[in-house]
């Protein structure tokens, strides 16, 4: 009998691709990403905002999150990390790591358009996202071609999610084949 050994977010994020070279690796990934969550759990709404609170922390707590030689990251290496990052692989290392030895029994499934993110040079941001009921989350999201064109993106997302024994719903877009 082999046992599972619990990986904490910090190790899980050990796994995610750096798509940074080699000149633009001050800061480890893991330590990036790290700050980035706590400053949004710390109510943080920007990367400005999380990069001021980076600052703040003390030298204890910035050691904790890896930032042992240098000072936390600058506003640029945020916000320049975060748009090379692999979103699918992140998104999948979150999913894990919130339902990590909980049953899910019910996922909804559902496309929404992103208020705010139109601009005069590209159209709104649309995206298909799972919900679980049971961890009041959301497991996973993909980019979506829009509203009325997410059937192809849903497949490619619940393929991504383990749905032995599970109730997958949607609304009634998803009863077309």
């Amino acid at each position: 009998m082999g046992s599972r050994v619990k990986k904490s977010l910090a190790e899980s994020l050990l796994s995610l691709p750096d798509p940074r070279g080699f000149q633009g690796r001050d800061h480890r990934l893991p330590s990036i990403i790290m700050l980035i969550i706590l400053g949004k759990l710390c109510g943080e709404k920007s990367m400005a905002g999380i990069q001021r609170f980076g600052r703040l922390l003390s030298k204890k707590q910035k050691a904790k999150l890896g930032f042992i030689k240098h000072n936390t990251p600058a506003l640029g290496t945020l916000t320049e990390t975060m748009k090379a990052v692999d979103a699918v692989a992140l998104q999948s290392i979150l999913s894990q790591a919130m339902h990590k030895g909980k049953a899910i029994q019910q996922i909804s499934i559902d496309g929404k358009t992103i208020r705010g993110s139109k601009s005069a040079e590209h159209p709104a941001t649309h995206c298909v996202s799972v919900f679980c009921d049971d961890l009041t989350a959301v497991i996973g999201q993909v980019s979506s071609k829009g509203k009325g064109l997410e059937i192809p993106d849903a497949f490619r997302l619940l393929e991504s999610i383990d749905l032995k024994g599970v109730i997958v719903t949607g609304d009634a877009m998803f009863t077309q084949s």
